[in-house]
């Protein structure tokens, strides 16, 4: 599980305590709340792998980095 999904699941988990909200509940909110979150940040991670494919088609010299920020981004979740 990434950091981003632990961040959230426990976010969303003290929120629902905090406001005395059942487990069953709970279990829902934060589970649909959570699909949700995941198709957000793979579709921000698309987003950015296409600006980063853009800028390495225009630009001479730094292609190594942009290929391996790209190969950073997108190892966690298989994005492509």
């Amino acid at each position: 599980m990434n950091k981003e999904k632990l961040d959230f699941k426990g976010s969303c988990e003290f929120y629902c305590k905090y406001h005395k909200v059942g487990n069953l509940e709970m279990t829902m909110i934060c589970g649909n709340l959570g699909i949700v979150v995941d198709r957000l940040l793979k579709s921000q991670r698309k987003e950015i792998v296409e600006k980063i494919e853009k800028i390495r088609s225009n630009t001479i010299g730094c292609g190594d980095v942009l290929d391996d920020l790209k190969n950073l981004i997108t190892k966690e979740d298989g994005t492509k």
